[in-house]
């Protein structure tokens, strides 16, 4: 009963040197499903992709905005209370100017987070042009 098996089953080099002939006159639409079966596959795989990435976007002008308004009271405040210390002669001028330099570091972190949402929109469109394209 092993040797009728083994007689039965070809190997797929066989099987495919048998199937050859009878394909050749679709090689061209063979060629053809393929790369849209390529295409819609790198497609279905970016589109949760450019989910992901509007949603960290959104999230990040979410949470960009709201910091924004913080960092800003913050550093204003950091800024009047380093210009009345200096003025009332109770810090010295380099404390003074670290003080200040500190106040521009703490405004300056939001419109960094800025920069780097544009940065995440400009890879969103990307994408959103890939897949219109």
């Amino acid at each position: 009963m092993a040797k009728q098996e083994n007689r039965n089953t070809l190997s797929t080099s066989v099987l495919v040197r048998r199937f050859l002939p009878y394909f050749r006159k679709y090689r061209k639409t063979m060629a053809f499903d393929l790369c849209c079966a390529a295409l819609t596959t790198v497609c279905e795989l970016v589109l949760p992709l450019i989910v992901a990435v509007t949603l960290i976007q959104w999230v990040g002008i979410f949470f960009t905005q709201f910091s924004t308004v913080i960092f800003n009271l913050l550093a204003g405040l950091m800024f009047l209370i380093t210009i009345a210390g200096w003025m009332f002669g109770i810090s010295a001028g380099a404390e003074t100017l670290q003080l200040l330099a500190v106040a521009f570091v703490v405004f300056i972190i939001p419109h960094i987070a800025e920069w780097l949402i544009i940065r995440i929109a400009v890879i969103n469109y990307g994408l959103r042009d890939f897949i219109k394209s």
